[in-house]
């Protein structure tokens, strides 16, 4: 191994299993350790889980909005594009008229 790091493939991965040098999880290179000091400082901080209650709520009700507005969009897609296909095809055949 690089680094003269120790041969036991537990010291190769991060704490998900992912492996460091795999250049497809790269959002997941991040050691997740690094999260310690914010878990501690979060576990001895007053209402901590309140506040993380709140956040969660907030993150969950942002969520269900972007789904909805995605779902949205597909369905004004779906809706529109055959429309503006007959329109286009109408306009052309209506253009190709001589009256």
């Amino acid at each position: 191994m690089r680094g003269g790091a120790p041969a036991d493939p537990a010291f190769s991965r991060d704490p998900v299993g992912y492996s460091f040098s795999n250049p497809q999880r790269k959002e997941l290179s991040t050691p997740l350790y690094r999260l310690l000091p914010i878990l501690f400082m979060l576990a001895v901080s007053p209402e901590s889980v309140k506040k993380l209650e709140n956040l969660h709520s907030f993150i969950q009700a942002t969520k269900e909005s972007v789904i909805n507005i995605q779902n949205g969009l597909d369905s004004f897609h779906a809706t529109m594009a055959p429309l503006m296909m007959t329109l286009a095809e109408t306009k052309t055949e209506t253009q190709g008229d001589p009256r």
